[in-house]
């Protein structure tokens, strides 16, 4: 099956699905720059893919109309209620019981553009999507797994409007914290944005690109090509 047909399947507002698709997109392109048999390249795409599924639990569908076309706001709170009813009130315990859902029934046996065969490596991508945490981001940084490393930092590089830098991420996501204060205090913000600043240096030792090199335009066609990704 498709990633495309996993989203129609689940429902997946557009918005959403082109983030992950970017998400992944950044991962992917990061990955496939690392000379090291230890870079799970296929394993961080999936958990790159499925890191969001959940998130329409958390969205406030009423600020973000350009968002609800061409469906419109009622049929997205009708999906929204049912995400409720079936997953809960929490976004990340939601995305993983349904990315358990899909990896359950799937043999993961190859992506494209691939020659990397498989076995079923549902928990190992369970755990990269735990990784893709902002409260994740200090234990990310003092790891010594790079595939960790690199789906947490690929999130930081995607905002609603596509690859940023990760210093325009982190600034948004301080607006929001601040709104929000979902986590405890700026003291947990600044020690989180640390952590990511953290692995993005020790991501662009390793590879022969810079931060800066990676953007909209330099993903674009890893972007298309994951459309028909199969999981």
């Amino acid at each position: 099956m498709s990633i495309e047909d996993v989203y129609i399947e689940y429902k997946i507002m557009p918005n959403l699905r082109v983030h992950q698709y970017r998400v992944a997109a950044v991962g992917r392109t990061i990955a496939e720059k690392f000379d090291t048999p230890i870079i799970e390249i296929e394993n961080i795409t999936i958990a790159c893919l499925l890191h969001d599924m959940g998130n329409i639990i958390k969205f406030r569908l009423d600020l973000f109309p350009e968002f609800l076309v061409p469906e419109g706001l009622d049929y997205w709170k009708s999906v929204q209620n049912e995400y409720f009813e079936k997953y809960g009130q929490d976004e990340h315990v939601a995305t993983n019981k349904i990315s358990e859902e899909i990896l359950s029934r799937q043999s993961l046996v190859v992506g494209p553009q691939s020659s990397d065969v498989r076995k079923n490596d549902k928990n190992r991508v369970l755990e990269l999507i735990d990784a893709i945490s902002f409260s994740e981001a200090v234990t990310n940084s003092k790891c010594d797994d790079f595939n960790r490393k690199i789906v947490a930092y690929s999130d930081t590089r995607v905002d609603p409007h596509g690859v940023t830098s990760q210093v325009s991420r982190l600034q948004d996501g301080k607006k929001r914290f601040r709104i929000n204060k979902k986590a405890s205090t700026d003291e947990y913000f600044e020690s989180m944005a640390a952590g990511l600043k953290e692995i993005e240096k020790e991501i662009f030792d390793e590879v022969d690109i810079e931060p800066q090199d990676i953007t909209d335009e330099y993903v674009k066609e890893t972007v298309k090509k994951l459309h028909n990704y199969t999981i």
